[in-house]
């Protein structure tokens, strides 16, 4: 009964149109293979250069990677800092994992933002493990 007077919802729920092309997408292979293999491409470097910081990764075959951090504190600072300079990462703790953040693969560019603010944030914050 209490599951009937639920609803789910996504946090960034597509529209009916944005579903159809996505399905629509799934038919043109070379588009598909292409999208495979930025993300491919994108996630090896993420991995790379968040490690190089210093941060550990946990290892991903998604388009993002889990990265624990000192405290959940330490969590909500760094999403925080992030934020502040134009970069959205998501925390986890709604997934009971206080301590870590979730950053997504993206083009080169989001990236480069990326590594930019966290070399920025980093020196308010520790990376080291």
């Amino acid at each position: 009964m209490i599951a009937e007077l639920l609803k789910v919802k996504l946090p960034f729920e597509p529209s009916t149109p944005a579903q159809a092309g996505a399905i629509a997408a799934l038919d043109d292979k070379e588009w598909l293979h292409r999208s495979l293999e930025l993300n491919a491409r994108a996630l090896r470097r993420l991995t790379h250069t968040l490690s190089e910081m210093g941060l550990q990764v946990v290892p991903s075959e998604a388009n993002f990677v889990l990265v624990p951090l000192e405290s959940r504190d330490a969590a909500a600072t760094l999403v925080d800092q992030l934020l502040r300079r134009g970069v959205i990462i998501r925390p986890m703790e709604s997934w009971g994992l206080p301590q870590c953040v979730r950053i997504s693969t993206g083009t080169d560019e989001d990236l480069d933002l990326l590594f930019d603010a966290l070399k920025e944030a980093g020196q308010a914050i520790s990376f080291t493990r």
